[in-house]
């Protein structure tokens, strides 16, 4: 994944190995970005980042994973106001679980995807009950021409769920 740093502002991409192997060309990393993983990342995926000039960082956190509240503190003391997540279903669980999101944004298009194999929106331990589940609350409907939407909402970080 790549931060893209934008008026104070960042987005967070989720950047599989396929990724950077099929798109070399179109370098989508900037000298301006810096690059968040573990130190159990391969090192040859760090080397080629740090070629186009991309500054990786290590946040290591519990199971292998990144430590997303070390990643947040780590961008509030590089002044940034804002981070967009664009990810999987297991960041979007680890950032939502560690209590780094705030707002969420759902995109709704004219297509289903489905079967028993499919990932879900969070993909983690997830919460068994309903009186357990993460809350969303100030929802509003954006309407996206011609047939999408996205769905708008607020999640209180310091509440215990």
């Amino acid at each position: 994944m790549h931060f893209q740093p934008s008026n104070q502002s960042l987005q967070l991409k989720s950047t599989s190995s396929q990724y950077m192997k099929n798109n070399r060309a179109s370098n989508p990393c900037t000298s301006s970005n810096a690059f968040r993983r573990t130190s159990a990342a391969a090192p040859e995926r760090r080397k080629l980042l740090e070629s186009r000039g991309v500054q990786v960082l290590a946040f290591d956190g519990p199971g292998g994973r990144a430590d997303l509240r070390s990643v947040v503190d780590w961008l509030g003391r590089q002044r940034y106001l804002s981070l967009m997540i664009e990810a999987g279903s297991k960041l979007n669980w680890s950032a939502l679980e560690s209590g780094v999101v705030d707002r969420i944004f759902f995109y709704y298009g004219p297509k289903i995807l489905g079967g028993m194999e499919a990932l879900p929106l969070a993909g983690g331990i997830g919460r068994r009950r309903r009186s357990d589940a993460i809350r969303i609350h100030n929802i509003a409907i954006h309407p996206i021409p011609p047939d999408e939407f996205a769905v708008e909402g607020y999640l209180d970080v310091h509440r215990n769920y």
